[in-house]
């Protein structure tokens, strides 16, 4: 699993960075992540099995990896941190987006 955390927080910096400083006007976390599969599939790759929500928040990226309803990963791409990790103590019904950029975020 740590394998995938690394690759999922690459994936988030770089839905992070398409928002910041991509050529597209991108009015949410959702437009973010397609034109990230779509220019670069290989960052998705890995998660095909998955299901990841993106939230923009402000200029900000929190993508969120569930397995069904599970969370197992929520992490802004802002910084060089992995925010949260959720597979030690799965929770049902968990598949919701609660991280707030603005306390990650410098």
């Amino acid at each position: 699993m740590y394998d995938l955390a690394s690759q999922f927080k690459d994936l988030a910096q770089t839905v992070d960075g398409s928002i910041k400083f991509g050529d597209v006007m991108i009015d949410s976390g959702t437009q973010a992540l397609e034109i990230v599969s779509t220019e670069q599939p290989d960052k998705v790759a890995p998660f095909v099995k998955y299901t990841i929500k993106a939230e923009m928040q402000g200029d900000n990226a929190v993508l969120l990896l569930c397995e069904e309803d599970v969370a197992l990963i929520e992490d802004a791409g802002c910084n060089a941190v992995l925010d949260k990790v959720y597979w030690h103590e799965l929770k049902s019904n968990s598949c919701v987006i609660t991280l707030q950029s603005n306390q990650v975020c410098n």
